[in-house]
């Protein structure tokens, strides 16, 4: 039976908690990296390799929060799994079991990007983000399984912030779908072509105080990570 609740997984309750009850600070750049390193704890959890368990397990591959692999110029992603660099050492953040440390083959790659408002304005940029990410991981290891997350906020209202100022964003019920189901068809489109894997999630937060969050199709967007998550153990037991 698929799983009906996204608090199942990790990433998912990684980006729902970047939203509900806080604001959303979009020009941290840390927070790609900080939902996206929940990737490599739900494979462990319910990707079922046993490859990936085993080196995850023993220390033999770790992540890279920085999403850097050592000796390979290439733009970062959002976190990047792979072999660690022999004698260097790794790291143990509180709540994860894969270690942190320097990756010196890049075995999985991860991009994730979120347009919460402006969304045809922003369209092209995220989009060549998104396939200039995949060709990024590609450049630090041929083999490396690259996985893709976009992420369109369905919400009528928005307020963005600026340091002290506020720009509230008010859409009409007709166009905010549109819009936003414009934006999700563009992305699947022009980006999930340069990914192993490609994960849309539809989500509806509003940035303004108590800061609701809630996803569109809840069943749906559980069970479609999660069936990413065995396709993934997948690709890394044939490729790895």
């Amino acid at each position: 039976m698929a799983p009906q609740n996204p608090k199942v997984f990790r990433l998912l309750s990684a980006f729902e908690g970047l939203f509900r009850g806080t604001l959303y600070q979009h020009r941290k750049s840390t927070l790609g990296n900080a939902v996206a390193s929940n990737l490599y704890e739900d494979l462990r959890t319910h990707g079922g390799s046993r490859k990936f368990n085993e080196r995850v397990s023993e220390g033999r591959c770790v992540v890279n929060v920085a999403g850097s692999t050592r000796g390979v110029r290439a733009r970062r992603g959002d976190g990047t799994f792979g072999a660690t660099v022999p004698g260097s050492e790794a790291t143990q953040a509180e709540g994860f079991a894969v270690l942190q440390g320097m990756v010196a083959l890049t075995q999985i790659g991860a991009e994730f990007k979120i347009i919460a408002t402006a969304h045809l304005k922003q369209i092209d940029r995220v989009t060549n983000d998104l396939t200039g990410s995949a060709s990024s991981l590609r450049e630090k290891s041929n083999s490396a399984i690259t996985v893709g997350f976009a992420a369109v906020n369905y919400s009528e209202r928005w307020t963005g912030i600026e340091g002290s100022r506020s720009f509230p964003v008010s859409r009409k019920p007709p166009r905010a779908l549109q819009e936003s189901e414009e934006t999700s068809r563009r992305l699947v489109h022009l980006a999930a072509p340069s990914y192993d894997e490609f994960l849309l999630l539809k989500f509806s937060a509003t940035n303004q105080d108590p800061f609701p969050f809630s996803w569109v199709n809840p069943p749906g967007a559980a069970a479609d990570y999660g069936a990413v998550l065995v396709r993934v153990a997948d690709l890394y037991e044939k490729r790895f």
